[in-house]
């Protein structure tokens, strides 16, 4: 770039001549034309000095809007994924409940039927809650622990039902009261009961649905930060 403190030095001796006298070098500086080059090259430069300094106030006011807009969104500012680890934890927790040892214990040598059966009810509200949560959360780690969950379900498919749980086309289940009442001891507990049943597994996996929806928050932070990073990378190279 030229030196336009030169430039306007020498344009400024030439308007500045007292009496508008010109002397012979300025005089045949204009009359060959150099002069006129001299105003062009001078504007011309300073038109490109005015455009870079309006391109460096643009890139600070975007880094300033950039770093506004990327603000790190919370839980709360994604209220499908909130709802997933929500219907997560409480599927957690009735697996838990329907799982645990003390449920099992026998009266006069029988079951409480009643209170397993109370929380086999719970338990399937609570898991078709997360199958159909599961869709919304735009989340590929919880439909990924979600389809485990489903595989798993459809491989017992035969047992569950004897236990008066039915595996639906949809992924869903479905209680049958008759069904339970009809089943065996020895087919709820395998099914139910302890944490290598299928209801301890589905407890391992709802945990892991709950992770998954704690993990995709970190992922829009970490986005967010990179999302920054991009765009002074952008600006930079403008």
């Amino acid at each position: 770039m030229r030196d336009l403190s030169n430039i306007s030095s020498l344009i400024s001796s030439l308007n500045n001549n007292s009496n508008n006298f010109i002397n012979y070098t300025d005089y045949s500086s204009i009359k060959s034309g150099s002069y006129g080059k001299l105003m062009k090259a001078y504007y011309a430069e300073e038109a490109k000095a005015n455009k870079a300094q309006k391109s460096s106030t643009k890139k600070t006011d975007t880094t300033q809007k950039t770093k506004a807009n990327t603000k790190t969104k919370t839980p709360a500012d994604n209220p499908e994924l909130t709802k997933a680890k929500a219907n997560a934890d409480k599927l957690k927790e009735s697996a838990s409940k329907l799982s645990q040892k003390s449920l099992w214990e026998k009266k006069d040598n029988k079951l409480d039927t009643k209170a397993i059966k109370e929380s086999v009810k719970d338990f399937v509200k609570s898991y078709n809650d997360v199958i159909e949560q599961s869709k919304k959360s735009g989340s590929k780690e919880v439909e990924k622990n979600t389809k485990w969950m489903t595989d798993l379900s459809d491989t017992l498919s035969k047992t569950l039902d004897k236990a008066g749980v039915k595996v639906g086309d949809d992924k869903k289940l479905t209680f049958d009261e008759e069904k339970f009442d009809k089943a065996k001891d020895s087919t709820l507990e395998s099914m139910f009961k302890g944490t290598y049943s299928y209801a301890g597994q589905i407890e391992a996996k709802a945990s892991g649905i709950a992770s998954a929806s704690l993990m995709q928050t970190s992922t829009y932070e970490k986005d967010a930060s990179t999302t920054a990073s991009l765009a002074s990378l952008f600006n930079t190279n403008i």
